[in-house]
């Protein structure tokens, strides 16, 4: 992912079961508030040139902050979006072991992912009962 990830996304289309479409920067918010009130456990990652920093688990609280910024406690983490920001965000559909899987990605101004919000691994059934 040396360069962001530009030539994945603009090859994906021809990746076997996978898909991607642009939705509206707005909907992180309303993702992290719905994972939130279905006790979904979730995985943020974080890119930056030479690092990248992950955290995973339920999201315990949400908030949206003046300035379009959007906070969410993770596990024993947090993470805070500037939404004003983001200039692109994509939801990526991909083949994974036991199915399909969704993923937002978050685009700079650059079009580089700057943040992917996803699931790590599997969700046991009392996930699916909620």
């Amino acid at each position: 992912m040396a360069d962001g990830g530009l030539a994945r996304r603009a090859a994906f289309d021809r990746c076997r079961g996978g898909e991607h479409r642009p939705v509206e920067v707005d909907v992180v918010a309303s993702v992290l508030d719905h994972v939130c009130s279905v006790g979904l456990p979730i995985g943020v990652v974080v890119f930056a040139p030479a690092v990248m920093q992950a955290c995973a688990g339920r999201v315990h609280v949400t908030d949206r902050t003046v300035g379009g910024r959007v906070f969410a406690a993770l596990a024993e983490r947090s993470v805070e979006i500037d939404l004003a920001a983001v200039r692109a965000c994509h939801v990526v559909r991909s083949a994974a072991a036991h199915g399909p899987t969704s993923a937002l990605e978050l685009d700079d101004e650059d079009g580089r992912c700057v943040a992917v919000i996803t699931q790590f691994g599997m969700v046991g059934e009392d996930v699916h009962g909620t």
